[in-house]
């Protein structure tokens, strides 16, 4: 960490944050394994009657390790063993329960499944959870974003809040657009105040302050819309990052896409601080 990093109290908050959110906080837990000769119906059956939401069925062979991984969609309409329709198990499908979650997400997105290892475990291979799709909307993952698109939001206003803007001609669209979208009609918070995180974003491009200079006006139109997208979706509880037809892998991509573009703009608005 930089001594600029450290100067910066959200920083160090953000850091503690992203190691100590590990696998462990989005895994589910006891992960529910089945045997070689289970029979495919059955365990479909299973599946649906505990509305269990795993992509992939682990396989424990007789001394207690998994050794096979079933990929639930090559299940459906199958008959037979539940080792018929199995692939080996590779250690590249582990990690471990204190792995950082952003770490962990990372992983995620090459194969779609974790098997999480930890020393509660029980059986000989440490394996106790799993993670797949599903468990990249839990809360824990909602925190981390959220908690950067808030800081985004506060620094632009707080940024914006040391310009004129108000009385700048070139903004009176802004400043009709944040009157319109007052609900303080005493006038008693600021009228930056009642404008989002997309309009916040223009604004800034408006008063030609350096945020993400590098990026076209199409594609700084575009980060704005996705990142005010990503902030409403977590805030009213959406799954985010899903789109009709989406399959799993997919959708950890696109929540691995939102921490990237939410990483890139907090940093540059960090350095929008550093550099006044």
């Amino acid at each position: 960490m930089r001594m600029a990093d450290l100067q910066d109290s959200f920083i160090r908050v953000l850091n503690h944050l992203e190691n100590t959110i590990t696998a462990s906080h989005i895994a589910a837990f006891p992960v529910l394994c089945w045997s070689p000769s289970d029979d495919v119906t059955k365990v479909l059956e299973e599946i649906a009657k505990d509305r269990l939401d795993f992509s992939h069925v682990p396989i424990r062979d007789t001394k207690g390790h998994v050794t096979w991984l079933a990929r639930r969609e090559d299940l459906n309409e199958k008959r037979g063993q539940l080792i018929d329709h199995a692939m080996l198990f590779e250690e590249r499908h582990v990690v471990d329960s204190s792995r950082p979650l952003r770490d962990t997400l990372r992983l995620l997105r090459d194969q779609g499944v974790l098997l999480v290892r930890s020393p509660e475990s029980g059986h000989p291979d440490g394996i106790s959870g799993i993670i797949n799709h599903a468990d990249v909307q839990k809360t824990p993952v909602r925190l981390l974003l959220f908690t950067q698109i808030t800081e985004i939001e506060a620094r632009l206003r707080n940024r914006l809040n040391r310009e004129r803007w108000e009385e700048d001609p070139v903004c009176a669209a802004f400043v009709e657009r944040a009157n319109s979208q007052r609900r303080d009609p005493e006038g008693r918070l600021p009228l930056i105040n009642h404008l989002n995180m997309r309009q916040l974003m223009h604004l800034v491009r408006t008063r030609k302050i350096q945020l993400l200079p590098e990026l076209s006006e199409d594609k700084f139109t575009n980060r704005a819309k996705e990142l005010t997208a990503i902030r409403n979706d977590i805030a009213h509880t959406n799954d985010f990052g899903c789109s009709g037809g989406a399959n799993p892998l997919d959708t950890i991509e696109a929540v691995n896409r939102a921490f990237a573009l939410v990483d890139e703009t907090i940093s540059a608005v960090v350095r929008l601080d550093q550099t006044d």
